[in-house]
């Protein structure tokens, strides 16, 4: 703005002091209006045109009928007259002069262009001025402000505010027309026509020249009852407009001279050095410290300047004076304000030039710092382009130089200095600069003692609008151009690998199986990388702005490529070097191993083998291996690789073994004489073993004569002698047979030992049995019988086998004539033979059973008194010759071992019993204790036993003397079974139903089977403390009315059960959803009244899309929480304080809730989706919100194709969806939300589909939009609800099913692959669904059967449940699922169903049946299985799901049958 205009006054305006509105007038001010002047005692001529011009036309009328009539003749009109007097040689006398005009001429001009720029414009035409301008200027008044108009009343307010308005308005017309007129006068023909030879520039401020009074129109000044007040406001004008001082022009001229110059940045002309970005930043910082240090110089003479000012200042200054040429007068009276305040004015306004001028040098070098990056601001060449630059080519321009280096970690290529630092520092010295001079204080702040206000200058805000735009456009440069430049590190992208290349060396060196061809391929690989890199990567590259210095990381990468080959081929030295070490030990182990003297059969045979096998595959391994050593030192040497001493050294020692085989075939004649001599030594050895065995059999031979008894000792001692000796002779036949494999003979039989085995065998055996029965005779007849030692089984048993062993040694010595060892034989069989008459009578007498009644019948029977003594032994009995009553004896002991059974059985019973400890578990907090562990399991593992064993028992006939004592165990046993079986029934439903009424809510609400609950719970708490008390099974089954107390208790707890079901019957009614749940679920969620937020855990089980709900601090839920932490905000909010605990009512209130929401959200994002972009729009919406639109949008798009375009239409839309899938995958390609991501999974599904199916179209040749191939698909509407006239909603159509959008919220899930089966099972399904029936879709396992069910729901928003079905499914469980099913209008799906039984599936059909015609009927309630007026939703419906021919599945009744739609599904395309 021009630095005369009144803007420079506008500043302190907000601080002068409120005077009356006219007292504004005339306050602009101009240089040249100073040297004007003006004559104020002028009066106006009262017939000028401009009071003509004003007159109304009354007056004109009037001064017509003056003059007769007659008009005035302009020609001879003084035109001076209207304007204030001309001064002689005043400026605008000697400028008037200048252009040869006359005073009257020229002020005729100025009477025209005033008559045109008032009269000669049309208001009309004008454009109307912006009421918000007129409001916009009231506020700034601020009228409001008390403080800043203490004196005005509200009256006075209104009235400042009207003439502001008016003033406005009046000013606005006359720009307006003045203008209009101004823009018609830059025409030369105009200017002729209208007299006006130029465009006159009145100066509407008051100084020295005339102005016009608003609203009267006098001219040459104002009207003399204005003067006085004229007078005091130019007074009060000339206060307030101190800027204008001789200071000011004094710290005008000052500025421009000392410091219009001064540079706050350096900007580096072209083609000058490029500097790293450090030394940029520390030019900018020395620039403006420089600066800065100037321009704190030049402030001290400010200082001084302002310290100088003769008029304002109330402080004596420098030439001691004050107040200046006012000294002579008063000056509060000529300037209407306090020397104080004028002073204060003074240096505000001072403080503003300064801050102004200040300004200006900040915003010259800033202007200069954006014009020095516009240099840059040319699209910049890539590096592909720079690298095509030759020397004659013009290069782009740069400044900078920046380095390309190996990351900190040794993996990346970076910049030196960091792109963003670098900007960053680009960028910081315009930040810098705006903001370097607000800390320099305002001169009276130097001047003065105290300063109550600001003390710093108005410093430059970053935030303004100018600056912040220059510092926008440095940025955009400078990231245009480092964005290119950064874009040379993909030269490097092929040749990072080279960073890390050492670790991918050592893990080849590592592989055993690199093959020679690998290495040298690998050599050779990094080597064209090494080449490759030289044509790619120059060592510089001139980029715009920034050259990037790359011979550094060149170096590097060479280095690094060239330090892997090296790492390579002295590996491979190194492994030569090994290979060839170890191949010289292979060949002197080779030696030794053939050189050894054989000593035996082994030494010669593995001599033999060891020569054999160094001719055959050792040394040509050896010599393979050696070429190959050579191939391995070839490649070195092709790579000049320098080889150690120590490598050619190993070669050398393996080339001297080249020529081996020579020795090994004169080993192979050494061997042939050796084997000669061995097998001399053979044959001796085996002969010598052959006379041994002679020998051993003629000893065996001996024992045929041999048979005295008395000599039994020496017999067995011979015998383990030859024993020993044919295990010796067995020994060295082995070994001579092994020997004779060896040196390749056949193996020898040494029959001889084979006979003398066979020989000593009977002999053995028969001795051995004389000795044995010799001690055995002993033990029988001399042990004690009632000790215990005697068993007469095992004594039975030994006798038996004896028997046999004899018999069968005298047999076969009978056989072979040998008669001294067959009398043996016979001798011992005798003596068995007499010995077994005894052992009945050991039986008898050794039975445990025997008890002194049966001892007592043994005396009658022998004729004495026979009792058990420890002194009885078997030779003592015969010798009393009992064994002649051993039939009597036998019986009595018969008896008594029967009843012995009995007996010990019983006690046995009582012993298993005793150790039993009843398990008890401590239950919770409820302070009792509940029966636990295994000890049940073995309760009645015995019970199982025992009372068959104990009934048995009863009907032998020898329990007669236990009768009493096993009919009273058998009543325990009974006992013990009916209180296991009450108990655990009464503990289980006490488990279930203790919680539930631990709730006091419950307790309320079922008052009656809250008190049989709690009689019940006292008597279990009675039982279970007696029990824990003295827990031994036998104490715990014998309390005190055990079984009476249990049986009442259940049937008390009956009672309380059935009462609990009909109270959950009615929840359940009014909740609908409550059917799908068990009864502990419900009734853990109904006892959640007190607070609502802990049914959280439960939600799910009723909302599968929700995992929670969103509770305010008041408890009303405001929101949805999916699985997926999706949160939907709820339209209306649920007060579940108004429920009153009543979980059932809110939960019915968030259901609709949730609807609602669901239908608004679904609009919103309809409404959205047209103005939004694409990508946006999906991250902006709920998921499932975000299919379904899309499928609207979808639908109603393909229709405008088809009926606007038809085929074709449909190839552009493929395009499109092909153009919005690309934008979808590169969202998904970025860092996006979890549920961003979720979102994008499902509706790419979706997405693909339906662009497949358009593809589809396209190439069926589609052409309108009720072809078949169109209305098979799922379409998606807004139509108008039929059950809600005037309320539009969203509908799905496919073939000729209309299917509502039922608005469940699902949360953010993914969605099911449609393949053409799952098309061809939706339109199966949903005709179904439109004919009101079911569908059945049946095939074998991983068909997605129970998927694309659930995924059709989740198209239509449905509410669905999937049920699996079993064998165990009784009509009640299906009733109960049913109601459910009816009166919250969801689906079902009951997966497996053929699995229930054919009884149970009967009864089903009548139940479906009921559903589907009380449907058709249209009724809204329905009597089902004993449940009057049943709320009906015709939404509902069921699905089942079959494998049909799998083991154990039923066929469904025809009735069943009937009421579904079967679907074939087979395995997906």
């Amino acid at each position: 703005l021009d630095r005369c205009s009144r803007t420079r006054s506008a500043l302190f305006r907000e601080e002068v002091e409120i005077d009356r509105v006219s007292n504004v007038i005339g306050s602009y001010y101009s240089v040249k209006g100073a040297a004007l002047t003006i004559d104020h005692d002028v009066q106006a001529d009262s017939n000028s045109l401009m009071v003509r011009w004003k007159k109304s036309r009354t007056m004109k009328k009037k001064e017509e009928k003056a003059n007769d009539g007659r008009a005035v003749d302009v020609r001879a009109v003084d035109w001076t007259a209207e304007w204030p007097t001309i001064v002689e040689d005043s400026p605008v006398a000697s400028e008037i002069d200048s252009v040869r005009m006359t005073p009257s001429e020229f002020c005729r001009v100025l009477s025209r262009y005033r008559y045109y720029t008032e009269g000669g414009v049309p208001s009309e035409v004008l454009a109307p001025y912006n009421r918000q301008w007129l409001d916009h200027a009231v506020f700034l008044l601020d009228m409001q402000n008390s403080a800043r108009w203490p004196a005005i009343t509200e009256d006075q307010q209104s009235k400042v505010v009207e003439e502001v308005r008016h003033e406005i308005l009046k000013g606005y017309i006359r720009a307006a027309k003045t203008a209009v007129v101004d823009y018609a006068l830059l025409n030369s023909r105009a200017r002729e026509r209208l007299d006006i030879p130029f465009i006159p520039v009145p100066l509407v401020e008051w100084g020295s020249l005339p102005f016009t009074v608003p609203d009267i129109g006098t001219p040459g000044g104002p009207p003399q009852h204005w003067r006085k007040g004229l007078a005091m406001a130019r007074a009060s004008l000339l206060q307030r407009n101190v800027q204008n001082s001789k200071t000011a022009l004094r710290l005008k001229e000052f500025w421009i001279d000392a410091c219009k110059d001064v540079r706050l940045l350096s900007c580096p002309p072209m083609h000058t050095d490029v500097r790293d970005i450090n030394a940029f930043a520390a030019q900018q910082g020395t620039a403006q410290e420089s600066g800065i240090r100037e321009l704190s110089v030049a402030w001290q003479q400010v200082v001084q300047i302002v310290s100088e000012e003769p008029i304002y200042l109330t402080t004596n200054n420098l030439n001691g004076t004050s107040m200046g040429s006012y000294s002579g007068r008063n000056s509060s009276e000529f300037f209407g304000a306090s020397p104080e305040h004028m002073e204060m004015q003074f240096f505000e306004a001072t403080a503003a030039q300064l801050s102004q001028l200040a300004r200006e040098v900040v915003e010259q070098n800033l202007r200069e710092y954006v014009e020095f990056f516009e240099r840059f601001a040319v699209e910049p060449l890539h590096y592909s382009a720079v690298k095509a630059l030759t020397a004659q080519d013009t290069w782009q321009d740069d400044m900078l130089m920046n380095k390309l280096v190996v990351g900190p970690k040794g993996t990346d290529i970076r910049f030196k200095h960091d792109l963003d630092s670098v900007s960053a520092r680009l960028l910081q010295p315009y930040k810098d600069c705006t903001i370097c001079l607000k800390e320099f204080p305002r001169p009276d702040a130097k001047l003065r003692e105290v300063v109550t206000g600001r003390t710093l200058i108005m410093e430059v805000r970053e935030e303004e609008d100018h600056i912040k735009a220059g510092f926008n456009r440095v940025e955009d440069i400078v990231r245009m151009n480092l964005s290119n430049a950064e874009k040379v590190l993909e030269l490097y992208e092929p040749f990072l690998f080279l960073l890390e290349e050492e670790d991918r060396v050592t893990t080849f060196l590592e592989n055993p199986d690199k093959t020679r061809e690998d290495y040298e391929a690998y050599v050779q690989h990094l080597l064209d990388t090494i080449d490759s890199l030289h044509d790619s990567c120059p060592n510089i590259v001139r980029m715009q702005m920034m050259r990037v210095d790359a011979l550094e990381v060149n170096r590097k990468l060479e280095q690094c490529a060239r330090d892997c080959i090296s790492k390579l081929l002295k590996s491979l030295a190194l492994r030569n070097q090994d290979r060839s070490g170890r191949l010289v030990k292979q060949f002197e182990h080779l030696n030794a191993r053939i050189m050894r003297q054989p000593e035996n059969e082994d030494q010669l045979v593995e001599l033999e083998a060891a020569v054999e096998e160094a001719m055959s595959k050792t040394m040509p391994s050896l010599l393979s291996e050696y070429e190959d050593i050579k191939a391995w030192l070839f490649l070195t040497w092709d790579q000049e690789h320098m080889l150690a001493d120590e490598d050619y050294k190993a070669i050398w020692a393996a080339s001297e073994w080249k020529t081996y085989a020579t020795n090994i075939n004169d080993r192979e004649n050494d061997l042939k004489m050796d084997r000669m001599n061995i097998e001399g030594k053979l044959v001796e050895r085996r002969t010598d073993l052959q006379e041994e065995l002679a020998a051993i059999v003629g000893k065996v031979a001996k024992f045929k004569d041999k048979g005295n008894i008395r000599y039994l000792d020496e017999y067995l001692d011979n015998l383990s002698e030859l024993k020993k000796s044919l295990a010796a002779a067995q020994a060295k036949c082995e070994k001579v047979n092994i020997e004779e494999g060896l040196v390749g003979w056949d193996e020898t039989e040494f029959e001889a030992h084979g006979e003398a085995m066979a020989a000593i065998d009977p002999y053995d055996k028969l001795w051995s049995l004389v000795h044995d029965h010799q001690k055995a005779s002993q033990r029988w007849t001399r042990t004690p019988l009632f000790s215990g030692e005697i068993k007469p089984e095992e004594v039975e048993g030994e006798v038996s086998a004896m028997w046999r062993l004899a018999f069968k040694l005298k047999a076969v010595f009978e056989q072979d004539q040998l008669t001294k060892p067959q009398k043996v034989a016979e001798k011992v069989k005798a003596d068995l033979d007499a010995f077994k008459e005894n052992v009945p009578l050991l039986h008898a007498l050794c039975n445990p059973g025997l008890r002194d009644r049966h001892w007592k019948e043994i005396s009658n029977v022998v004729g004495f008194q026979l009792e058990p003594d420890p002194s009885f032994t078997l030779n003592k009995v015969l010798d009393w010759d009992i064994g002649t009553y051993v039939t009597e004896i036998g019986e009595i002991s018969d008896s008594a071992g029967k009843e012995y059974q009995i007996e010990s059985g019983l006690n046995a019973q009582v012993e298993e019993w005793t150790p039993v400890i009843m398990e008890f578990k401590d239950w919770g907090t409820t302070g009792t204790y509940i029966v636990a562990g295994s000890s049940v399991d073995e309760v009645q593992t015995l019970l199982d036993d025992h009372v068959i064993k104990t009934q048995t028992m009863k009907g032998s006939p020898f329990a007669g003397e236990f009768q009493a004592r096993l009919e009273e165990w058998e009543g325990y046993l009974t006992g013990v079974q009916d209180i296991v079986d009450v108990w655990l029934k009464v503990q289980g439903v006490w488990l279930y139903l203790e919680p539930i009424f631990s709730s006091e809510d419950i307790m309320q609400q079922m008052p009656t089977e809250g008190r049989l609950f709690r009689e019940v719970d006292a008597a279990w708490r009675d039982i279970m403390a007696k029990s824990v008390e003295d827990p031994a099974a036998l104490k715990v089954f014998r309390q005190d009315a055990f079984l009476e107390n249990m049986k009442s208790a259940n049937d008390k707890l009956e009672t309380v059960q059935k009462g609990l079901n009909d109270y959950l019957e009615t929840k359940r009614l009014y909740f609908p959803r409550f059917f799908f749940l068990s009864n502990d679920n419900l009734l853990e969620i109904l006892s959640e009244t007190k607070d609502p937020r802990r049914v959280n855990a439960h939600v799910k089980k009723a909302f599968e899309g929700m995992q929670s709900l969103q509770f305010e601090d008041d408890l009303r839920i405001s929101g949805m929480i999916s699985p997926e932490k999706e949160i939907v905000p709820m339209t209306t909010y649920v007060d579940t304080v108004a429920a009153n605990g009543a979980v059932e009512k809110w939960l019915v209130q968030v259901e609709d809730a949730m609807i609602e929401s669901l239908r608004d959200i679904s609009f919103q994002s309809r409404d959205d989706y047209p103005v939004t972009p694409f990508v946006d729009w999906v991250q902006k919406w709920a998921g499932q919100v975000i299919i379904g639109i899309f499928n609207l949008y979808w639908t109603t798009e393909v229709n405008m194709t088809l009926d606007a375009h038809g085929n074709q239409g449909l190839v552009m839309y493929a395009d499109k969806l092909e153009e919005y899938l690309a934008d979808i995958v590169g969202l998904v390609r970025t860092d996006i939300p979890k549920l961003v991501r979720c979102t994008l999974e499902a509706l790419i599904v979706i997405f693909v589909h339906n662009k497949d199916t358009i593809v589809d179209l396209r190439d069926r040749g589609t052409t309108d939009k009720n072809d078949f191939d169109w209305l098979v698909q799922l379409r998606y509407f807004i139509e108008e609800n039929p059950d809600k006239p005037g309320v539009d909603d969203v509908f799905v159509r496919i073939t000729n099913s209309f299917l509502g959008y039922a608005y469940e919220y699902l949360g953010n899930c993914g969605r099911l692959i449609v393949t053409p089966l799952t098309d061809r099972c939706y339109r199966t399904c949903c005709g179904a669904l439109h004919l009101l029936y079911g569908a059945a879709p049946e095939g074998p396992a991983g068909t997605g059967k129970t998927e694309t069910v659930k995924d059709l729901a989740k198209a239509l928003a449905r509410f669905c449940v999937v049920f699996n079905c079993s064998d165990e499914l009784d009509v009640n469980a299906m009733a109960k699922f049913f109601k459910g099913l009816a009166s919250s209008g969801g689906w079902a799906c009951f997966d497996e169903f053929n699995r229930i039984d054919a009884e149970v599936l009967s009864v089903v059909a009548q139940q479906i049946l009921q559903i589907q015609n009380a449907i058709k009927a249209k009724l809204n309630f329905f009597e089902f299985e004993g449940t009057s007026n049943l709320p009906l939703r015709w939404t509902c419906n069921c699905f089942i799901t079959m494998n049909p021919g799998y083991a154990g599945r039923t066929e469904l009744p025809e009735n069943l049958k009937a009421l579904f739609r079967s679907v074939a599904m087979i395995v997906p395309d």
